[in-house]
């Protein structure tokens, strides 16, 4: 039983550890040029593609994604084989642009809103083949984040996971407690074993209420 506290708390440790670090120094690294302002502009002149881009990740806290955001593309001249992809969200390798853009804009387009907490746009080349020419590319764009917030995935997944282990620990430690030291050292080992894994499947279940988004967090 020691054996198996003892391996929960570690990992929830483990875990709470990499989350940390992964929150201070995830863009550290990053190919984009990344922008952490509530408000802000971005403007190239210039640009030669393939693979440029620019993330938009307004800074809330280490914890925290906004709400939303609100990008104005006011101006873009698309080069020679280049496009202009926009990212919903951290994936531009995998994931589906919301809007690409071929050729040269002539008039701003409406304002687009993004409910995932982070922007990027990208510019790249239409063709896989690094011997295609491309042309030079010109950007602005404008955005506004807002001041509502929520929690990021990676934490979310740390209190869930602090719950569904804390729970039954923190139950299994008050038992010890309450158990009658007159009692039998066997009936005192029953009633704490029952109690311990009681006790874990409810974490389990505030585990699964909180990944279902049922429980507020």
């Amino acid at each position: 039983m020691k054996t198996i506290i003892n391996f929960f708390t570690t990992l929830v440790l483990i875990i709470f550890l990499l989350n940390i670090n992964n929150s201070n120094g995830q863009y550290t690294n990053d190919i984009c040029e990344v922008y952490t302002n509530i408000t802000g502009l971005i403007k190239t002149e210039n640009v030669v593609v393939p693979q440029v881009c620019f993330r938009i990740v307004p800074s809330l806290g280490n914890a925290y994604l906004s709400d939303s955001i609100t990008i104005n593309i006011l101006g873009a001249t698309i080069g020679e084989n280049s496009q202009l992809k926009v990212f919903q969200g951290s994936d531009f390798i995998n994931g589906d642009p919301i809007l690409v853009i071929n050729e040269t804009l002539t008039d701003a387009l409406e304002p687009i809103t993004i409910k995932n907490g982070m922007v990027i746009l990208f510019l790249d080349s239409v063709s896989s083949d690094p011997n295609t020419p491309v042309g030079d590319c010109l950007l602005t764009v404008s955005y506004a984040s807002s001041t509502e917030k929520h929690l990021k995935p990676s934490v979310v997944g740390l209190i869930s996971v602090a719950v569904a282990f804390g729970v039954p620990l923190f139950i299994f430690s008050i038992i010890k407690c309450l158990i009658p030291k007159s009692t039998k050292k066997e009936k005192a080992n029953s009633i704490k074993k029952v109690f311990f894994w009681i006790s874990f499947i409810l974490g389990l279940v505030f585990l699964a209420m909180i990944l279902s988004r049922k429980v507020g967090v």
